[in-house]
C-alpha cells in the first residue's frame, strides 16, 4: 500500500513537471496572441439570480451602460453610451404602448435579442413595431443567456399573464455560441448559474436545480478549465473541447428548443419559430459549422419554421465596430426581412 501511495505522488509530480515543461516549450515556439484592444465598461449589465429561473434582467430599472477603450493618445474612445429600461416584467422596454388588439411577437435570445449597445429607437422589436404598427413587441433577450434561459422563461414564468394577447409568434433568436451557454461551457463560464436540464425515466428533460447546485463537481472542473484556457499557451493553440467528455451540447440545444416549443404552443395560440442570427453567423468558427447545421436539421425535420440568411452581412455596417453586436442599420434590414422575406406577417395574420 505504502508503494501504492508513492507511486501514485511520484506520477503526479511527474505530469505536473511534464506540463511546466510543456507549456515553457509552447511559449518558446508558439507566437503570443495578438494584442487586442482594453476594453472598459461601466453598468454594463444589472442581472438579479431567481432560484426557479437563473439569472433575469432587474425590474422597473432604468440605467445607462457605456462601454469604451482609451487609445495610444490617452484619449477615451466610446464604443457605445446608451440607456437601457425594463418593465416590471424584467423585460427590455422600448417605449411602445399596448394594444390590446393586437397579436404578440416575444423575442428570446441573448445580447443580440436585447439589444446590447443600442438605443431603443435602434433595436430590432422597435423596427418590427414600425413596420406594423398593430403588433405587441415583448423583448425577452438577456445579455450572455442562451436557449436552456429560453426554455426556462417559457416553462416557469407567467408568460400569458405578461402578454397583452394569445395570439402571435415567438422568435427565438438562435446564435451559434448559444450550444456552449447551455451546459455551462468554460468558453461561457458565466452561465453556471443557468437553469440545468437532466432526462427523467421517461427520457424527458426537466429542469433540475441551475447548473452550480445540480452538478457542482462539474461546474468547478469548467471553472478551473476557463481559468487554464486564459493562461495557458497549450489550452490557446490546441482549443482542448472538454465540453464533448460530458455533454453533446448540439443534440441537447435542439431538444432545449423542441421543448420551449411544445411549452409555448401549449400557453399560446402562436407559432414558434427560430432564426438563425445572420451576424454571428458570419464568425463562426469552423470547428462549430457541422455542429449548428446538426442542430437546425433536426429542428426541421421536427417540423420546426427555421429562418437562415435574409441580410448579406458587412460587419463595417452591420456590427458595432471593436464590439461585435449587430447596429441599427442590420436591425432595420434584418426587421424588413423577416416581416416581407420571411412572411412574418402570414404568422401574425393567419
Amino acid at each position: 500500500m505504502r508503494n501504492f501511495f508513492k507511486n501514485t505522488f511520484l506520477i503526479f509530480i511527474s505530469t505536473v513537471v511534464a506540463l511546466f515543461v510543456a507549456e515553457g516549450l509552447f511559449r518558446l515556439v508558439m507566437p503570443a496572441p495578438e494584442a487586442s484592444i482594453d476594453i472598459m465598461s461601466e453598468n454594463l449589465y444589472d442581472l438579479e439570480f431567481d432560484e426557479k429561473i437563473g439569472p433575469v434582467l432587474k425590474g422597473s430599472d432604468l440605467r445607462r451602460a457605456k462601454k469604451y477603450y482609451i487609445d495610444d493618445n490617452g484619449d477615451e474612445k466610446i464604443i457605445y453610451d446608451v440607456e437601457y429600461s425594463t418593465d416590471q416584467h424584467r423585460r427590455r422596454t422600448v417605449g411602445h404602448t399596448v394594444n390590446p388588439e393586437g397579436p404578440h411577437v416575444l423575442l428570446f435570445g441573448g445580447s443580440f435579442a436585447y439589444g446590447e449597445g443600442l438605443k431603443d429607437e435602434d433595436t430590432l422589436d422597435n423596427h418590427l413595431k414600425e413596420l406594423l404598427p398593430d403588433i405587441n413587441v415583448f423583448n425577452y433577450g438577456v445579455h450572455g443567456l442562451g436557449t436552456v434561459n429560453m426554455l426556462r422563461y417559457i416553462e416557469a414564468r407567467d408568460l400569458p399573464n405578461e402578454v397583452v394577447s394569445n395570439k402571435g409568434v415567438a422568435i427565438y433568436e438562435f446564435a451559434w455560441f448559444h450550444p456552449y451557454r447551455n451546459i455551462g461551457s468554460p468558453r461561457a463560464i458565466w452561465t453556471t448559474s443557468s437553469p440545468h436540464y437532466s432526462k427523467n425515466s421517461d427520457g424527458e428533460l426537466e429542469f433540475s436545480g441551475v447548473m452550480n447546485h445540480a452538478r457542482p463537481a462539474l461546474s468547478v472542473f469548467n471553472v478551473l478549465v476557463s481559468m487554464l484556457n486564459g493562461k495557458s499557451r497549450i489550452m490557446t493553440h490546441l482549443g482542448l473541447d472538454t465540453d464533448t467528455l460530458f455533454f453533446d451540447r448540439y443534440s441537447l440545444t435542439a431538444e432545449l428548443v423542441l421543448k420551449a416549443k411544445h411549452e409555448y404552443e401549449s400557453k399560446f395560440d402562436g407559432v414558434f419559430i427560430v432564426v438563425v442570427h445572420p451576424v454571428t453567423a458570419v464568425t463562426m468558427p469552423a470547428q462549430d459549422v457541422v455542429g449548428v447545421q446538426r442542430v437546425i436539421s433536426m429542428l426541421k425535420e421536427a417540423g420546426v419554421v427555421v429562418i437562415e440568411g435574409g441580410v448579406e452581412v458587412d460587419r463595417s455596417k452591420h456590427a458595432i465596430p471593436n464590439d461585435g453586436h449587430p447596429t441599427a442599420l442590420f436591425n432595420r434590414e434584418f426587421a424588413e426581412f423577416l416581416v416581407n422575406g420571411a412572411a412574418l406577417k402570414s404568422y401574425l395574420y393567419p
